[in-house]
C-alpha cells in the first residue's frame, strides 16, 4: 500500500494528475472511495472520488510558500518604491526649476565636470494612431504585424 504522506510535498492538482497517469485510486493509499466509484472508467468520477478522499489531506500550497519566503523582499520592495517615488518627485521638481532658470537666462547647454544639461525646446509632432488604424483596416494591419519577445517581468503597486 502507498503512503499519501510521501506525496504531500506536491500540490493537490499535481498529485491528482500523477494519480491519473498511474491510474491510482484512493484505495491504493488506504483512503476511502466514493460509493459509486467507476474504478477509473470515468475521469470526472475519478476526480470527484479523489477530491472526497483528499479533503482532509494538506498538500503543498505554492501561494503560502511564496508568501512565507517573500515577506522580507516584498516589504523591502514596498519601502524602496516609496523612496523611489519621493526621489522621482524631487528629481522632477529640480529638473523643472533648472528648466525655468535655463529659459530665464537663455541657456541651451550647460556642462561641468559632474553634469551635462541640454535644454530641449518644446515642439509639436505627429503620431500614428495604430489602434484606430487596426480598427478601420484590420486586414492591412495584420500584414504588418511582427512578433516581439518581451522579457519576463513583474508589476507591482504599493498601497
Amino acid at each position: 500500500m502507498l503512503n499519501i504522506n510521501d506525496y504531500v510535498e506536491m500540490t493537490k492538482e499535481d498529485f491528482i494528475k500523477l494519480a491519473d497517469e498511474k491510474e491510482l485510486c484512493p484505495s491504493n493509499f488506504g483512503l476511502n472511495e466514493i460509493v459509486n466509484c467507476a474504478n477509473g472508467e470515468e475521469v470526472d468520477t475519478c476526480h470527484n472520488c479523489w477530491e472526497c478522499a483528499l479533503e482532509n489531506i494538506e498538500f503543498f500550497n505554492p501561494m503560502i510558500a511564496f508568501k512565507n519566503n517573500s515577506v522580507t523582499i516584498l516589504d523591502d520592495l514596498r519601502i524602496m518604491e516609496k523612496q523611489y517615488q519621493q526621489l522621482d518627485e524631487g528629481r522632477k521638481n529640480l529638473k523643472n526649476k533648472l528648466m525655468v532658470l535655463m529659459e530665464q537666462y537663455g541657456i541651451d547647454k550647460f556642462e561641468n565636470e559632474n553634469i551635462s544639461v541640454t535644454y530641449v525646446k518644446g515642439s509639436t509632432g505627429t503620431t500614428f494612431d495604430s489602434s484606430k488604424f487596426k480598427k478601420e483596416n484590420p486586414e492591412l494591419h495584420a500584414l504588418y504585424q511582427t512578433p516581439s519577445v518581451r522579457a519576463a517581468s513583474i508589476r507591482f503597486k504599493v498601497k
